[in-house]
């Protein structure tokens, strides 16, 4: 008799830290969530804040024609290799040259020494230009929505997992077991 408390005691105790630990589980997993999902909205807002930007710079900035000087090497690794940054010379319309060397590289080179490519740049100040092209305009951009929309649904998982509730898992045997309490963890 004595024996049948102390197991229904420890009974208690296993399901009691078993309820704790699940709730601790599932309060964690809603707030990474939210934390991702916040993530992904603040990755989302700056890709939309920078293609607003460069829509506008685009509108707003000079074109000029720029020439290919150099295209300098870009030391990468094992998967990667060698790739070549192009860094071209330019003109305000005051005829004053500017040098620009580009974000991006690639191998083989995008372009080739002596090319002549079209550019934009700032009047208000000539030394901010890039490239008018889809890969110089539109890479960070890209990247952002991509990296949103990637992080996305891991936060909302996440927070949907949180509050799902852990249930037991069906009894296979005939009728109740004897003698035992349900217990998970985890």
């Amino acid at each position: 008799m004595n024996l049948d408390n102390y197991e229904k005691t420890i009974d208690k105790t296993f399901n009691t830290v078993n309820t704790v630990y699940s709730a601790g589980r599932r309060i964690g997993y809603v707030v990474m969530g939210l934390f991702i999902l916040f993530t992904a909205i603040i990755l989302f807002a700056a890709g939309v804040y920078l293609y607003k930007t460069r829509i506008n710079e685009s509108a707003t900035f000079t074109k000029t024609t720029g020439t290919v000087t150099e295209l300098r090497e870009v030391k990468g690794n094992v998967d990667v290799g060698t790739t070549y940054k192009p860094i071209l010379k330019y003109k305000d319309k005051n005829g004053r040259e500017y040098i620009y060397t580009s974000a991006n590289s690639s191998d083989p080179p995008a372009y080739d020494i002596g090319e002549k490519v079209e550019m934009f740049y700032n009047e208000a100040n000539p030394q901010e230009a890039f490239i008018n092209s889809v890969w110089e305009k539109w890479t960070g951009t890209i990247a952002l929505f991509i990296c949103a929309v990637v992080v996305f649904p891991i936060g909302i998982w996440m927070i949907f997992s949180g509050f799902r509730r852990n249930k037991p898992s069906k009894n296979t045997g005939q009728g109740t077991p004897t003698g035992s309490s349900y217990v998970s963890i985890g």
